[in-house]
């Protein structure tokens, strides 16, 4: 992660706050913080670079040592005890697919399977597949259990959760408002 500041501007009469902003890569994106407070820019910063490597560390699907690569490989569906952070977010992306499950629409979440068929089904079709072959549906979102009691996620085997989006915009609210309680200064 690098960062490189972006503007700096005085305000226009004498007492009034100066904005300055900085900015980093950081999962995969950009990040950019700006405060009214110029002199507070470092610490804003500093604040968003720690909430954006603990987001990294418990939803990235790229790292093999992340929370949830490691709740994928270990849980093959029984429920595994995950931090507060890592459990808010596959709950959020549920809510948003229809968790009550009498609403399904389609997913985007599920690893390998949210590409298509593979092979393709005209390949299928000719296959000679052997007689004990019986297939099963592709693992989907409505498998994947949450219990909030004991904050367990259970994910069945096969399922890749992809938390890119909804955990970008989390942390983009989190760090906002940590960094305007911790720097009691406005921030953008």
């Amino acid at each position: 992660m690098s960062d490189t500041l972006l503007d700096t501007k005085p305000g226009l009469a004498s007492g009034e706050p100066q904005v300055a902003a900085r900015s980093m890569r950081a999962i995969g994106t950009s990040a950019t913080v700006a405060v009214a407070v110029a002199d507070r820019v470092d610490d804003a910063l500093a604040l968003l670079a720690d909430d954006l490597q603990a987001i990294d560390d418990a939803c990235s699907r790229f790292r093999s040592d992340s929370e949830l690569r490691q709740v994928e490989q270990s849980s093959q569906g029984m429920p595994l005890a995950v931090t507060p952070l890592l459990f808010r977010r596959p709950r959020s992306c549920l809510r948003g697919c229809g968790e009550d499950r009498r609403h399904r629409r389609p997913d985007h979440r599920v690893g390998a399977h949210r590409t298509g068929l593979r092979p393709r089904l005209d390949e299928v079709a000719t296959a000679d597949l052997p007689p004990e072959y019986h297939p099963q549906p592709a693992p989907g979102w409505w498998q994947i259990a949450l219990d909030p009691e004991d904050r367990t996620v259970a994910v069945p085997s096969g399922v890749h959760i992809d938390l890119g989006a909804t955990a970008k915009a989390f942390i983009a609210d989190r760090s906002a408002q940590r960094i305007a309680a911790v720097l009691d200064c406005a921030y953008w």
